[in-house]
């Protein structure tokens, strides 16, 4: 008769392995940054942001991401309302 055991359980089993961030440049992190834009241009306060709890909805739904300040998220609107201004010059 052949006894069969169980594996033993190792730490990685009970403790979630911490993600990496993503980059600045990852896809996704953009399309989040352009939301939050988006998010503001439909009227909330970027203040919204920097909520505990929004912080949190954030990591649940993804770990990777990163919820910028709301400074970060205000002067890169500044930079796409440049290149929007410039554009509109050109014409």
């Amino acid at each position: 008769m052949t006894i069969v055991t169980k594996p033993a359980l190792q730490f990685s089993d009970h403790v979630p392995i911490k993600k990496q961030k993503f980059g600045q440049s990852h896809p996704r992190q953009v399309e989040f940054d352009n939301c939050i834009l988006q998010l503001y241009a439909d009227g909330l306060p970027f203040s919204f942001i920097e909520r505990p709890s929004f912080k949190k909805m954030i990591n649940v739904l993804n770990p990777n991401i990163t919820v910028k300040t709301r400074t970060s998220y205000v002067k890169k609107l500044d930079k796409v309302f440049e290149r929007e201004v410039s554009l509109f010059t050109i014409l």
